[in-house]
């Protein structure tokens, strides 16, 4: 908001709570005031914004509309009202359009920190994964180094045992080519 009071631009909740208004209530009066002839400032999306002038005018309506005025002849009496005073304003689109930018980007940017925190976050419990993961391939290589060297020991040991008859058979064939041949 700036400060000057004929720009001061309001959103509907702000002005709806100034007007001790429900914004159903505070959209309801305004359409009615815009079907008179009433102009409020638009964004780019048709939202509408509101300054202290509109504030003044919905003040007026609703002062007149808790008295025996219908809607519809409040609304009117208030854009007659508001015309003769000269308080209606002729609102240029750029300056809505990029107040509405403005906010955009504001809310992206928002979002983009959000993301980038999310990132950094599932990159460092990714890593931590990865370094579990590591770890855990680590172990279970120790276990089968340490698994197949242990059956390799009990084989070495079992060895020399099945090598000593296999060599008996040896001594025999050498005794039998020598009975063959003496």
């Amino acid at each position: 908001m700036t400060n000057d009071t004929t720009k001061l631009k309001y959103e509907p909740a702000d002005m709806a709570l100034m007007l001790d208004i429900k914004e159903s209530t505070l959209r309801k009066y305004s359409l009615l005031l815009e079907k008179e002839g009433y102009t409020f400032h638009k964004g780019a999306v048709g939202r509408r914004w509101y300054s202290d002038n509109d504030k003044m005018v919905l003040h007026r309506f609703i002062d007149l509309k808790n008295g025996d005025m219908s809607l519809e002849r409040s609304a009117h009496a208030v854009v007659r009202w508001a015309n003769d005073r000269g308080i209606t304003e002729v609102v240029t689109e750029n300056e809505d359009n990029e107040r509405d930018i403005e906010r955009y980007i504001g809310e992206l940017k928002e979002v983009v920190e959000k993301q980038t925190e999310t990132i950094q976050e599932l990159s460092k419990r990714l890593d931590q994964q990865q370094e579990f993961i590591e770890k855990q391939l680590r172990q279970r290589d120790e276990w089968i180094v340490e698994r197949l060297d242990e059956s390799m020991n009990k084989k070495e040991i079992q060895a020399p045992e099945e090598d000593l008859p296999t060599q008996e058979p040896e001594q025999n064939k050498k005794s039998w080519w020598s009975k063959l041949f003496k």
